[in-house]
């Protein structure tokens, strides 16, 4: 009897723990055939267009100026990427700011940094209530012949 108790609270904790692993407001795929991509922070798009996978993983440092703010210069946001293509894997960084990388092409596909939102000063940004959406455009970087 205190054998099959004990193995009974094993296999609860078991469930438990496992359960705790995997977050109950996980973000669903996006899956979409066009240029440009409206993800939110964590969340994975699909491009079914230029067959790849592509997920904001993280906002690295957001340093850029605050609405209402008298700033010297507009500062700049780094967002990191993970992206899968059929052949491979890689993880790339791209900038808000046009004087730092803020596009790249991999795999014959240009993907181009446009926007990050919230804006720093019109809400908490990168909270559960208002988390990051990151605008990213993918064309085709393959010669026109």
């Amino acid at each position: 009897m205190q054998k099959k108790a004990l193995y009974a609270i094993a296999v609860l904790w078991g469930v438990l723990f496992l359960g705790s692993c995997s977050p109950s407001n996980a973000l669903s795929d996006i899956q979409t055939d066009k240029d440009t991509l409206i993800v939110e922070l964590k969340q994975r798009c699909i491009n079914t267009k230029y067959n790849f996978t592509i997920t904001p993983d993280s906002v690295l440092s957001d340093s850029r100026c605050p609405i209402n703010a008298l700033c010297f210069w507009a500062g700049d946001a780094n967002v990191r990427f993970q992206l899968r293509t059929s052949s491979k894997a890689y993880t790339f960084d791209l900038h808000t700011y046009t004087g730092f990388t803020n596009d790249t092409t991999i795999e014959n596909i240009h993907f181009k940094l446009i926007n990050l939102q919230p804006y720093p000063g019109t809400a908490t940004q990168g909270t559960k209530t208002n988390p990051y959406i990151v605008t990213l455009v993918a064309t085709s970087a393959k010669p026109v012949r």
